[in-house]
């Protein structure tokens, strides 16, 4: 009986401590921040009652008035008065009662458990659940953005693609003068001699003479880059769940009576704030987060190409005994960047034909290197109980 009587009298005890200080609401602040709590009236007092007269008469009405209510503190804007943290006129608690959501009357119950305010800035207390999943059942309303670790960002790859190149052919060919037979060592005098011109054996020390063509001039213009940038994937998103509703008070009027967290959210009531924090003492667990990412991966605008490959020719023609190029004739090839014996023995004459391109070649791409990194912006604070 005795122990019946002292949890009573606890009982009583609490109920009393709940009318005098008002029951706590959520420390509900949306997407991370705490808003600026509104300044509040002071109470007027309550006129007191007429002294009663002789003979069964009614009292006369008191006449004393309630004292003005102080005015409001400036605030930091509008302000839910659900969801400020101090006791507005018209509540019977803090947040509850009056125009918000009715007071807990009973004692904060097992499958809960009654969490202390974390400080200014902090959220409300929140359970952490995956992004695939999302909010709801006891933990309803996603509060701040979707949270992120494990950032993986391959670096973009930069491909070079080369048009065909510009090509030119010599317009002239070369006529180099040998003292020996075949062009076959000691170069002496060199000539150019134009296409269809007619070139004859010359005398003196000459011996014989070979015809040479230049390699083309071939250009290319610059590359286009083919640019890739692979996705940034994370390894863990997570969401900040709050939004629940008190089931009940708890002996320090200042705690919030929250849902103990049960699958698929993660153990452990939380509290989150934008940027890189010192956790509160009430919740030492302390994990950082993202939420955004910045990302400068880049290929340059474009990229260098390189010609190779590009030849032209020319067909000689040989003489005898003719030394302006009539007669008999006996035709050689002359590729760009060689030389043929054009004339040599009994040769008396010779000329070259037309020059045309034989091939374009190619642009061989350069490199195009990729720059730029991709690393975790924006920080969120998650600390836990």
């Amino acid at each position: 009986m005795r122990y019946r009587s002292q949890m009573r009298l606890r009982s009583l005890a609490s109920l009393s401590l709940l009318a005098t200080m008002g029951c706590g609401n959520l420390l509900g602040l949306d997407d991370y921040s705490n808003a600026p709590p509104a300044g509040s009236g002071g109470a007027g007092a309550t006129g007191a009652g007429g002294p009663t007269s002789q003979g069964g008469a009614t009292a006369s009405t008191g006449s004393s008035v309630g004292g003005t209510g102080g005015s409001g503190g400036s605030g930091g804007g509008p302000v839910d008065p659900c969801d400020n943290h101090v006791l507005d006129p018209g509540e019977e608690g803090v947040d509850c009662g009056g125009e918000c959501p009715a007071c807990p009357t009973e004692p904060c119950p097992g499958s809960h458990v009654c969490v202390p305010p974390p400080g200014g800035g902090w959220s409300e207390p929140v359970a952490i659940a995956s992004e695939s999943v999302g909010c709801g059942a006891e933990f309803p309303r996603a509060v701040g953005a979707v949270i992120r670790d494990g950032l993986s960002a391959a670096a973009a790859t930069c491909g070079c693609t080369c048009g065909a190149p510009n090509v030119a052919c010599a317009d002239m060919v070369q006529v180099v003068q040998y003292p020996v037979v075949n062009c076959a060592n000691n170069p002496g005098n060199v000539t150019t001699a134009s296409p269809n011109s007619c070139v004859p054996k010359s005398g003196g020390s000459t011996t014989s003479q070979g015809f040479q063509l230049a390699p083309p001039t071939a250009s290319c213009a610059a590359g286009q880059v083919d640019e890739t940038i692979p996705p940034a994937t994370w390894s863990t998103s997570l969401v900040a769940c709050g939004g629940v509703q008190q089931a009940g008070f708890c002996e320090n009027a200042a705690d919030t009576c929250v849902p103990t967290p049960t699958a698929p959210f993660q153990a452990g009531i939380c509290v989150a704030q934008v940027g890189n924090h010192t956790c509160p003492a009430a919740f030492p667990d302390k994990t950082v987060y993202f939420a955004g990412i910045d990302d400068d991966r880049d290929c340059p605008a474009s990229c260098s190409c390189t010609a190779s490959g590009s030849s032209c020719q020319s067909i000689v023609f040989q003489f005898a005994p003719s030394s302006a190029c009539f007669g008999d004739n006996e035709p050689l090839t002359l590729s760009s960047g060689a030389q043929v014996c054009a004339i040599t023995g009994g040769i008396t004459s010779a000329l070259a034909d037309d020059i045309t391109k034989v091939s374009d070649g190619v642009c061989a791409p350069g490199t195009a290197t990729p720059s730029g990194s991709a690393s975790p912006s924006d920080p969120v604070t998650i600390c836990c109980m």
